[in-house]
């Protein structure tokens, strides 16, 4: 697999969980239903895969982006989902919240100063600006998922902050993977 086929399965994904998850909110409660922990899991796993095929590739300079950014998300979706009774326990949801919070900006400022000051070698500069596009996507969109989430009140806020990340970072990472796939077809 290659870097943009795993982008455009990662942004069809996630475009596609956010477009679900903004219909199911209107038509059915979300009462003992983690979509957070569905898609932080499944979104985590592609990371990983998208880490292993950067490793393979030319572009390994975003190697340990794509690994820490999978890897958080991960464990992100396996707490969620391992502990479905959590948002009833006050204490521990507002630890959770946060700690989350800290590690998307966290990471998401990381990314961004890493793919700002980082220095792709082996790449041209079309293939470097192809390879950093998606790289600023996914750490922006984690700066403003962890800025939504810290702002949103309620349970069906914090939904549709999620929804609305999936929807908007799912169609950048599509248009990355094939801005990622014409660079390396036409070099």
């Amino acid at each position: 697999m290659t870097p943009s086929l795993i982008l455009l399965l990662r942004g069809a994904f996630d475009f596609l969980f956010g477009l679900t998850l903004l219909v199911w909110m209107q038509v059915a409660s979300l009462h003992g239903f983690a979509p957070g922990g569905i898609f932080a899991f499944v979104d985590g796993f592609l990371g990983i895969v998208l880490a292993a095929t950067l490793l393979r590739s030319r572009a390994r300079w975003l190697f340990l982006l794509a690994l820490v950014d999978g890897v958080v998300r991960l464990l992100i979706g396996l707490f969620i989902l391992s502990n479905p009774g959590m948002e009833h326990l006050l204490l521990g949801t507002a630890v959770f919240f946060t700690l989350m919070i800290v590690a998307l900006v966290a990471l998401g400022l990381a990314g961004v100063a890493y793919v700002v000051v980082g220095r792709p070698a082996g790449l041209s500069r079309r293939e470097a600006r192809a390879m950093s596009w998606p790289a600023l996507t996914i750490s922006v969109g984690a700066i403003l998922l962890g800025v939504g989430l810290a702002f949103a009140s309620a349970g069906e806020e914090k939904r549709l902050v999620m929804a609305t990340y999936g929807i908007l970072v799912g169609l950048a990472l599509c248009v990355g993977g094939m801005r990622l796939r014409a660079s390396t077809a036409s070099t």
